[in-house]
């Protein structure tokens, strides 16, 4: 579930993506209660409800190399990723071209650029990780594929080491949170920073804290929370946040609430679909589930690696 809760956050995302002002999606949307086409703005044009972001696109690159090779391999999940995207039409962002750009000069590493997605986008790595250690290993790996950047490789620690405790250790999203910023806060200072901002954020209101975690900015004579971009320092609080705050209501209403906030809400919700859709004895929306217009491929992908 938590694999499915990833990719329902990314396709829900789809309908707002990059969209930085809520009160546009407010009015045009209002409360999201189902998937819907991109129709906000351009940057996934030619998709409709049901599809992915490139993030969920390159998750289920993940997914597939997975199902082939029984566990990760990250020779495989690159070449794979990188096959797609050479040919992909769709929208590639600052990151997949900077990847691309560098194996055609020869090198392999990602681009330096503090993004949240790749973190949020290891969800499938629950599937072939036999402890929490080899989940963080392999999130690291699969990380520095398209980030070789300090902050994502130690929020990829971080949200793996919360997604085990979750799934695993079926322990609530405040008490995995808690005992992940314990165990990294003296190897992972700066990000275990941005989740316990999240963290003690609880009690505020949302816009309130969003708005502290970075401030605001003016664009275009409207002022922005500018932790609603695609970066850790804002991203890291904001789901750390959702995930603590909300983890005893319903999916729907977290997953509503973060597509609300706007900005890079499907980076985001990687993470909080992940989080939420693998508590124990939680249910993720069948309609919204089986809106994914891919998602009998993917049922097939997760079924064979429980064989």
């Amino acid at each position: 579930k938590a694999v499915l809760g990833a990719f329902v956050g990314d396709s829900l995302s789809l309908g707002a993506h990059w969209v930085y002002r809520a009160e546009i999606i407010k009015k045009e949307i209002g409360t999201v209660d189902q998937l819907l086409p991109p129709n906000l703005n351009d940057y996934h044009k030619g998709k409709d409800a049901g599809d992915f972001t490139h993030y969920g696109e390159s998750m289920l690159i993940l997914l597939e190399s997975l199902a082939a090779k029984k566990t990760f391999d990250v020779h495989d999940f690159r070449q794979r990723w990188l096959s797609y995207w050479e040919t992909s039409t769709s929208y590639r962002d600052h990151a997949t071209k900077e990847t691309l750009q560098n194996h055609k000069n020869g090198d392999t590493k990602g681009i330096d650029l503090n993004d949240f997605n790749p973190a949020g986008r290891q969800a499938p790595l629950l599937l072939v990780s036999r402890n929490e250690e080899q989940l963080v290993e392999f999130a690291i790996q699969h990380c520095r594929v398209t980030h070789e950047n300090s902050q994502a490789i130690a929020t990829s620690e971080f949200v793996s080491r919360v997604l085990w405790r979750i799934v695993h250790e079926h322990k609530a999203p405040s008490v995995a949170v808690q005992e992940a910023i314990e165990i990294l806060k003296d190897t992972c200072t700066e990000v275990i920073g941005f989740a316990t901002q999240g963290f003690k954020a609880i009690e505020l209101p949302d816009d309130e804290a969003n708005n502290s975690f970075l401030g605001t900015r003016t664009w275009d004579e409207h002022t922005l929370p500018v932790a609603i971009y695609c970066y850790i320092p804002g991203a890291c609080p904001i789901a750390t946040r959702l995930i603590t705050k909300y983890e005893n209501e319903s999916f729907e209403k977290v997953l509503a609430l973060n597509f609300g906030f706007g900005g890079d809400n499907a980076a985001r919700s990687l993470f909080i679909g992940s989080a939420l859709g693998g508590r124990e004895n939680y249910e993720i929306p069948s309609k919204w589930v089986n809106g994914i217009r891919q998602i009998d491929h993917i049922k097939q992908l997760i079924n064979s690696l429980k064989q």
